[in-house]
């Protein structure tokens, strides 16, 4: 008797769908391509995964087309492409999209009004440096987490605001640049053991109020 309850899914040279209303994928020789106008849909653990989930690891290039605003919970997790990059239009990235995603080792951010970065939409990636650009408003807390190659971070805009412990246990961290100002590292400004916070001497310093550097690395 055949049993057919444990044999994975099995994908076509080309397989294509729908992933949101408005919105479609289509997935060819490890280029996964989402296109059309609007959201994508949300995913989670619990049965409901991306249509593209059990290809994941022969995944080696995204593209996400200039008409999508939202990219969706659980969209890549576990996806085995090395670069990445947000289009202008996107104004989300939400929680876990990018988890587990070992290989990725570079983000591009070219979208012009990005809300927010939802929690461990960056959780245990495998890029080294992770810039934080002018476009993005609010960094979620731990939304860049379990980073273990994590060493450089660049904050290239004063106005992001950032929630406590928004970047969590990256044990490799090293240097933080805040815009243009090293303050955390070897030649850094100021100076903290374990954990950087928002110290008078800073906010003097820096003239800012919306910036919370109470890290968990």
């Amino acid at each position: 008797m055949l049993l057919l309850g444990n044999i994975p899914a099995v994908f076509a040279a080309e397989d294509s769908g729908e992933c949101g209303e408005g919105v479609t994928w289509k997935l060819a020789d490890g280029v996964l391509t989402i296109s059309g106008e609007g959201e994508m849909e949300d995913y989670d653990a619990n049965g409901h995964t991306a249509p593209w989930h059990e290809a994941a690891s022969t995944i080696t290039k995204i593209v996400i087309e200039k008409g999508v605003t939202y990219i969706g919970e659980g969209a890549f997790v576990g996806n085995n492409f090395r670069f990445f990059y947000i289009p202008k239009k996107v104004k989300k990235i939400r929680k876990n999209t990018f988890e587990n995603c070992e290989n990725l080792q570079y983000i591009e951010f070219r979208s012009e009004e990005l809300e927010e970065v939802e929690c461990n939409a960056f959780s245990n990636c495998g890029f080294s440096e992770f810039v934080v650009p002018k476009c993005i408003k609010k960094m979620n807390s731990s939304s860049i987490s379990k980073c273990k190659n994590l060493e450089n971070v660049v904050i290239e805009s004063p106005n992001t605001k950032f929630e406590k412990e928004w970047l969590n246990d990256c044990k490799k961290l090293k240097f933080i640049n805040y815009f243009g100002i090293p303050v955390y590292g070897n030649n850094m400004v100021f100076s903290y053991k374990n954990s950087l916070e928002f110290t008078k001497n800073l906010i003097e310093f820096i003239k800012t109020g919306n910036i919370d550097f109470n890290l968990n690395v």
